[in-house]
C-alpha cells in the first residue's frame, strides 16, 4: 500500500508540473487580453470624443509594372513642364526687343525723313555713318561678300554709295532682305577700289553705325576702337540680357520712326544709327571719357 500511495504521489507531481505552464500560458493570455481589451476601450472613448476615425487604406503591394507606369508619368509631366518653359523662353526672345528704352513707343511711327533737317552740306564732316548689305556666296549661300556701302556725313547727307562687283560667284543675293539683285553687282565697280575710296573717307573720322564688327570685316578694313561709335553695342541701347537689340527696334523706341519696312537701304540704315548717335551723343561721349 506504501508503494502505491507513493506511486500516487509521484503521478500527481508529474501531472502538476505538465498541467502548470499552460495554465500560466492561458493566465498571461487572459491578462494580455484584458489589457488589449482595455486599451481598445480607451481608443474607442478618445476616438468618439474626437469624432469617427478615418479608415485606413489598405496597403496597396507595389510591382514593377506599377513602379514604372508610375515613372512614365512623372517623365511625361516633366517633359511637358519643360517644353512649355522653352515655348515660353522663345516668346521672350521674340519679343524682348520691344521692351527695352521705349521714348516714343505710344507715338505713330514716321518716316525716317521727316525727322531728318535739310542740308546742302555733303562735307566729309568729323562724324561719318556707314552701312553695308552683302550677299551670299559658297555652296550654301552663308558667306558674306560686299555687295552695296552708303556713307553719310554728319547732316544726313550722302556722300558715297556704290554697289561692288563681286569676286566670287553669288550663290544667295538675299534680294528680299539686301535689295540686291544681279543687275546692280553686273554694274558694279572692282572690291579693291571701293576697299581704297572708303579707307580713304574713314580715315581719321570717327564712324558711326550697327553692328560695325560685320561691315568692316566685308571691307577687310580695320579701325581704330575709340573712333567707332556702335549703335548695337552702346550699353544704354542693350535690351534686359545685355544684348545688341536691332536697329528697327531702336529707331522705333527711340526715334519714333519706321525703317526697314522692307527690303533694306544702306542709306536709311546709316541715317538711323546716326540719328541715334547724334540724340545721346553728349551721354555717349561723356561716358567714354570714364
Amino acid at each position: 500500500q506504501s508503494t502505491w500511495g507513493f506511486s500516487l504521489v509521484v503521478v500527481l507531481l508529474v501531472l502538476a508540473v505538465i498541467m502548470a505552464p499552460k495554465r500560466s500560458s492561458e493566465a498571461d493570455s487572459d491578462i494580455f487580453s484584458r489589457k488589449r481589451t482595455k486599451t481598445q476601450d480607451t481608443v474607442e472613448k478618445k476616438g468618439k470624443a474626437k469624432g469617427p476615425a478615418k479608415p485606413t487604406p489598405p496597403a496597396q503591394p507595389l510591382s514593377v509594372s506599377s513602379n514604372w507606369s508610375t515613372f512614365l508619368q512623372s517623365a511625361a509631366k516633366r517633359l511637358k513642364s519643360k517644353v512649355v518653359e522653352q515655348k515660353a523662353t522663345v516668346e521672350i526672345e521674340k519679343d524682348d526687343d520691344d521692351d527695352t528704352p521705349t521714348e516714343t513707343q505710344a507715338i505713330q511711327l514716321r518716316p525716317l525723313k521727316s525727322i531728318i533737317s535739310p542740308s546742302d552740306d555733303f562735307s566729309l564732316t568729323k562724324y561719318v555713318a556707314l552701312d553695308c548689305e552683302m550677299v551670299g556666296v559658297g555652296d550654301d549661300g552663308t558667306r558674306s561678300i560686299l555687295a552695296q556701302i552708303c556713307i553719310v556725313n554728319w547732316h544726313c547727307n550722302t556722300v558715297y554709295l556704290k554697289h561692288v562687283k563681286p569676286k566670287e560667284k553669288v550663290t544667295d543675293y538675299r534680294t528680299h532682305v539686301s535689295g540686291v539683285t544681279a543687275q546692280h553687282l553686273q554694274q558694279g565697280v572692282p572690291f579693291e577700289q571701293v576697299q581704297q575710296e572708303v579707307a580713304d573717307i574713314v580715315k581719321d573720322r570717327i564712324i558711326v553705325g550697327h553692328a560695325l564688327k560685320n561691315d568692316l570685316k566685308v571691307l577687310m578694313l580695320t579701325h581704330p576702337p575709340w573712333m567707332i561709335r556702335d549703335t548695337a553695342l552702346y550699353a544704354p541701347f542693350l535690351n534686359k540680357r545685355n544684348r545688341p537689340q536691332k536697329l528697327k527696334t531702336l529707331s522705333k523706341n527711340l526715334l519714333g520712326v519706321a525703317i526697314q519696312t522692307g527690303e533694306h537701304n544702306p542709306e536709311e540704315d546709316g541715317i538711323a544709327a546716326l540719328l541715334l548717335f547724334k540724340k545721346f551723343k553728349s551721354e555717349w561721349e561723356q561716358s567714354l571719357k570714364c
